[in-house]
């Protein structure tokens, strides 16, 4: 405990002592964590739309004349990977197509009786399941004709598998990214200390006591840094999404404050974490090379 208390005393020291490298190592830490934090939320955001794209493909089955409603409809129901289905009538189709036709929809009256048979939205879990929901919708008796958009749910379900490989890319990119220049960083600022780490090292110094200040005040560093942008973050991310939703109303961005506090104590663990490995490998390094020179 007495070691930790002098390696923490020494690791304020070197922070108060050398402030200049001090603010430079916090400004670059944080434009770092800033990075990661902006690729972790637009990742979200970009899922968010995907999703919310992905639950707006439904299939269409329409029902047999005289055929069981509620069989058919139970039936659907218990299906694997369907999220929700909706019934619509002979007379609120009716109602759809007059307001698709506009102006047209007088003509509907030059057919006479409601030629539109009851049908059946489904809407599945994600595009990928779509064609098998069809492929059994197919061979219910009930069902007359099965209508759905074929190559578009294709193609979304190959872009959920390219978005969800870039989704964990970009997030592993931006942790090695981040991770690289603190290490450099880090050992920017024992270079800083060369001929003190020396001194030290010469007179008997272990290692591990010449390691345990720089890791603490890079711990330390990396605590704040993940703070204060963790705070930028939050504020200016939910003020941005909601200009964005005023522009671009039609897209799910995500508005929940739950995402940013989320977002906000894996960032100060993660970076903290990150911060303490990057200064124990960066002066670790530094402390071998320099005893081998001795």
């Amino acid at each position: 405990m007495q070691k930790l208390r002098y390696a923490f005393r020494d690791a304020m020291r070197l922070l108060a002592r050398q402030w200049g490298m001090t603010v430079f190592t916090l400004l670059t830490s944080f434009c770092v964590f800033m990075i990661v934090g902006a690729t972790w939320l637009f990742v979200a955001n970009l899922s968010s739309i995907f999703v919310s794209l992905e639950e707006g493909v439904s299939v269409q089955a329409y029902l047999k004349p005289g055929a069981n409603l509620a069989v058919a409809r139970t039936r659907i129901e218990h299906m694997p990977s369907v999220s929700h289905i909706n019934v619509v009538s002979k007379v609120e189709a009716l109602e759809r197509l007059r307001s698709r036709l506009g102006d047209q929809a007088e003509a509907i009256t030059l057919v006479g009786d409601n030629p539109l048979p009851e049908s059946i939205e489904i809407y599945a879990t994600n595009s990928s399941a779509v064609p098998s929901i069809v492929a059994k919708l197919q061979t219910m008796s009930e069902i007359d004709d099965v209508v759905y958009a074929g190559d578009l749910v294709k193609r979304l379900a190959r872009i959920a598998k390219f978005l969800k490989d870039l989704k964990y890319a970009m997030i592993i990119m931006a942790l090695v990214a981040s991770s690289l220049i603190l290490f450099n960083t880090i050992r920017l600022t024992a270079y800083s200390h060369v001929s003190e780490i020396n001194m030290m090292l010469r007179v008997g110094a272990t290692g591990g006591y010449v390691v345990a200040p720089f890791a603490i005040s890079g711990a330390i560093l990396g605590f704040v840094s993940t703070i204060i942008a963790s705070i930028l973050l939050s504020v200016s991310y939910l003020n941005l999404v909601n200009v964005l939703k005023e522009f671009m109303p039609f897209f799910a961005f995500v508005d929940s404050y739950h995402l940013v506090l989320d977002l906000s104590w894996k960032l100060i663990v993660g970076g903290t974490i990150v911060s303490l490995i990057a200064s124990l490998f960066a002066v670790s390094d530094f402390v071998r090379r320099a005893n081998k020179r001795q």
